[in-house]
């Protein structure tokens, strides 16, 4: 039986912009919100403690009624309490979140209607392109070769976005009784709960075959992402949604899909680079084991999709001390060890670097 595609039915997206200084380029990510279907997409820009007089100077040019700027004060140097102001304040039937430095190229947002529009059933998310200034696209996700539509979180590896950027979003979605929005106290990683959140419990999700997509820009030199901090304090949202309930009542295979990404990317990465530069401390060390620890008593499987490389880092983190860590990462390991999973009964999960190689040959 051939779907086919629902008579189009306008929907309505609101791009919520933070912006928390002058010094942003805020107008750059306006107006490429605002080059867009005009009759269905608003931008709303969320004034963080700063006064709303100042950014509504900084974009004079772009003022008309498909802009709106409210005020969040909180005195708090995070994104997550302005997004989530902006998330109440909206009333479109999809939400886009773009930071102020980044902008959405052009077509994405009307490639994204379009998509919308041709869906056989109303999408709960459909997730954009996503590339960099200095890595060029960013393959995440990595979804099955030629599938775009009716993904599934495991073996689409929807959780290797984890921040829902590039995106639109049904506002339901977010503002769910049981959704965690951003977490908002936190200066980093105040995205990832939100983003594993919908990637788990949509239920319906598609991968915009759109060539435009979500540009990360790096020529903010005020980034909070850029800072250094104690590694206890980037790997905090971390165990927070290991402690999670929603997230404690996802199927295993779900769990461990989740906590094996964050491992790979967000722990094991840090360890690493943290360790080149001389920079891991008894403290940094504490504080990966008590995450690892974490992150597998909620999902035990997570090591098994995990290579037997970094299975034999996080096994030293956990239990070895200090001298087996550094010993781990000064040895040399073939790369059989870095593409067989720690599981050889994972060797093809989608989680493994044996297909994430090959899908990325495929993408390609």
């Amino acid at each position: 039986m051939r779907w086919q595609a629902r008579t189009p039915r306008p929907v309505s997206v609101e791009v919520v912009i933070p912006v928390h200084s002058t010094e942003r380029p805020i107008a750059r990510a306006v107006r490429s919100a605002l080059a867009s279907p005009a009759d269905r997409v608003r931008v709303l820009v969320v004034c963080h403690n700063v006064p709303l007089a100042d950014i509504a100077e900084l974009l004079r040019e772009c003022a008309g009624p498909r802009l709106r700027l409210v005020e969040h004060a909180d005195g708090i140097p995070s994104p997550a309490g302005p997004r989530n102001a902006g998330a109440r304040a909206a009333t479109a039937e999809y939400l886009a979140f773009l930071d102020s430095d980044d902008e959405l190229e052009p077509g994405a947002l009307a490639g994204w209607l379009e998509e919308l529009d041709e869906a056989p059933e109303p999408l709960d998310v459909l997730i954009g392109r996503l590339s960099s200034d200095s890595a060029g696209r960013i393959p995440a996700p990595l979804p099955r070769p030629f599938r775009s539509r009716g993904l599934d979180p495991v073996r689409d590896r929807l959780n290797f976005r984890t921040a829902p950027v590039g995106a639109l979003v049904r506002r339901r979605l977010v503002l769910d009784p049981e959704s965690p929005g951003f977490i908002e106290g936190l200066s980093i990683g105040e995205d990832i709960e939100l983003g594993i959140f919908l990637w788990n419990r949509a239920s319906r999700i598609a991968h915009s075959r759109c060539a435009a997509g979500y540009r990360i820009h790096e020529d903010g030199d005020d980034r909070v992402t850029g800072e250094a901090r104690p590694l206890a304090s980037v790997l905090e949202p971390l165990r927070r949604l290991a402690a999670a309930g929603w997230f404690r009542a996802l199927p295993a295979r779900r769990r461990s899909a989740a906590a094996a990404k964050l491992l790979r990317h967000q722990v094991l990465a840090q360890v690493r680079s943290r360790h080149r530069t001389d920079a891991f401390g008894p403290a940094d060390a504490a504080a990966a084991r008590a995450c690892i620890e974490d992150l597998l008593g909620a999902a035990d499987g997570a090591l098994g999709l995990l290579s037997r490389e970094e299975a034999g880092l996080a096994r030293a983190l956990v239990g070895s001390g200090p001298d087996a860590v550094a010993a781990h990462l000064s040895r040399s390991h073939g790369k059989m060890a870095q593409l067989v999973s720690d599981d050889p009964r994972r060797l093809f999960s989608a989680e493994s670097h044996w297909v994430g190689l090959l899908r990325k040959r495929v993408l390609r």
